[in-house]
């Protein structure tokens, strides 16, 4: 699926508004709100990441 220029966004046109009408979301698909793109919404990322476990050797 190809999205419009992040600069320019359509409300009515990118799935990935929230409809509020102040949509600016880059091509990483993150909008200037805090949420993101997730492949099927838009939502708000975890805060923090859980480290990842060294692999046992």
């Amino acid at each position: 699926m190809e999205f419009p220029n992040p600069q320019v966004i359509d409300d009515d046109h990118d799935p990935r508004c929230c409809g509020t009408g102040t949509c600016i979301i880059n091509a990483e698909g993150e909008c200037w709100c805090g949420q993101r793109w997730d492949g099927e919404k838009m939502s708000v990322p975890p805060l923090f990441q859980s480290p990842q476990p060294e692999a046992e050797k």
